[in-house]
């Protein structure tokens, strides 16, 4: 059997370019509860993007994921002229798809994280 040179590996299964993801999305109210909760409650394994919506930011600008989500914030949610609390979504990926496979994009709002 030919291997598709472009294929990666994908909850241990070979995945070409046509695999779907699973993304999981939720609002959490800013708050920190909420978010912990739901970080403990999926799996990594089983989900593959959680799209949060008004997450948890404390007061260095930062929110709350784990080692297993790499987090994504907007473009310019460390913006110096404007206040980091107005960021009103992340994106995590799980960390078992290749980081080299996608990057964030540019999108000019604070409401909008995009990846490709």
């Amino acid at each position: 059997m030919n291997k598709d040179p472009h294929a990666e590996q994908h909850n241990g299964h070979e995945a070409t370019q046509n695999h779907c993801l699973c993304i999981w999305q939720q609002n959490v109210n800013k708050l920190l509860e909420a978010q912990l909760d739901l970080l403990n409650a999926i799996s990594p394994n089983d989900i593959d993007m959680i799209l949060l919506e008004e997450p948890y930011i404390n007061s260095q600008g930062f929110s709350r994921g784990s080692s297993h989500w790499a987090m994504i914030y907007p473009p310019d949610h460390r913006n110096p002229t404007s206040s980091f609390r107005r960021t009103r979504s992340i994106t995590l990926i799980s960390t078992r798809i290749n980081s080299n496979i996608w990057q964030p994009l540019e999108v000019p709002s604070r409401a909008i994280t995009g990846v490709s």
